[in-house]
C-alpha cells in the first residue's frame, strides 16, 4: 500500500504582507502529479489546512480544488483539524466532502462515534485512527477547569488524551494497514518556532509513551520540521508543505511518501 502524509498547509497565511496562497497552491498540485505518478491508495491531511479558524475566499478555494482533483484521480483523503483550522467549520463541511472522497474530522471523537475511518483501497484495507487536534478548553470539563491546579489540569488532559488514543487503536484489524493520524506535540520533537508557541509546549506537549504501539505508522501533524520521534521510528511528523517563515530558510518541504 502507498500513502501520502502531508499536513500543516496553512492556506491564507500572509508573510510580511505577501500572500502564500499561490506558493502553496504550486506544492498541492504537485503533490496531485506525484500521487498519481506514484500510483497512490489515500492521501492522509494531519492538520492545519487553514491558517485562520475563517480563512480567505482564495485560500478555501485552493484546498477544496486539490480534493476535487484528488477525487478526478479516485484517490481517497482523510483530513483532520488542527489547531489553526475551525473544528467546527470541518465538521460542518464533512457531509459536502465526502462527495468528493473525503473523510473529514474536526472535533476528536471516539471509534465508536467515527474517530476510526476503513477504506478498501487498491492496495487493500486501510484502517485510519484519527484524532484532530485537541483543545484543552474542550477536553476538561468545568469543573476540573475551575478546582484542580495547573498540574492536576494537565495530567488529567493527558489521560484524556491516552484513553482517546487508546480507543481508536482498539479498532485496529488484523487484514488492514492500521494508521494513527493526529495533530498533536510529541514532547522533544524539534520546533521550528514557527508554530503557535501556546499549542506547542506545556500541557500540549505529550510525552511519547502516548504513542500506541498498536500503528503501524502514526502520522503526525502541527510541527513544521520533518521528523521522526525517537524511539518511535514509525511516528513521523510530515513537516509544513513549504517554508511557513524565515526560521525555516533552508529545510527540507513538501510530504511524505510511505
Amino acid at each position: 500500500m502507498r500513502l501520502i502524509h502531508t499536513a500543516d498547509w496553512h492556506l491564507g497565511r500572509s508573510l510580511k504582507g505577501k500572500d502564500r496562497t499561490v506558493e502553496i497552491e504550486f506544492a498541492l498540485d504537485e503533490m496531485v502529479r506525484q500521487a498519481k505518478d506514484l500510483d497512490v491508495d489515500a492521501v492522509l491531511v494531519a492538520g492545519d489546512i487553514f491558517e485562520t479558524f475563517n480563512p480567505p475566499v482564495e485560500a478555501e478555494r485552493v484546498a477544496y480544488e486539490f480534493f476535487c482533483k484528488l477525487q478526478a484521480a479516485k484517490i481517497p483523503a482523510i483530513a483532520i483539524a488542527g489547531n489553526h483550522d475551525s473544528s467546527t467549520r470541518i465538521d460542518s463541511l464533512a457531509s459536502l466532502l465526502s462527495f468528493v472522497g473525503v473523510h473529514a474530522l474536526g472535533k476528536p471523537r471516539t471509534a465508536e462515534d467515527g474517530g476510526v475511518i476503513t477504506l478498501d483501497t487498491p492496495g487493500g484495507k486501510l484502517c485510519v485512527g484519527a484524532m484532530p487536534f485537541a483543545n484543552e478548553r474542550r477536553m476538561l470539563d468545568p469543573d476540573e477547569l475551575w478546582n484542580l491546579d495547573n498540574l492536576q489540569q494537565l495530567q488529567s488532559y493527558r489521560d484524556t488524551v491516552d484513553w482517546l488514543l487508546s480507543d481508536l487503536t482498539s479498532s485496529f484489524r488484523d487484514d488492514s494497514v492500521n494508521v494513527l493520524m493526529s495533530h498533536i506535540t510529541i514532547d522533544g520533537a524539534k520546533l521550528t518556532n514557527s508554530e503557535k508557541d501556546f499549542h506547542s509546549k506545556g500541557i500540549y506537549a505529550l510525552p511519547r509513551q502516548s504513542l500506541p504501539p498498536e500503528a503501524q505508522y502514526i502520522a503526525l501533524g502541527h510541527i513544521h520540521k520533518r521528523q521522526s520521534i525517537e524511539g518511535y521510528p514509525h511516528a513521523f511528523y510530515s513537516g509544513s508543505l513549504i517554508q511557513v517563515d524565515f526560521g525555516e530558510a533552508g529545510e527540507d518541504k513538501g510530504f511524505s511518501s510511505i
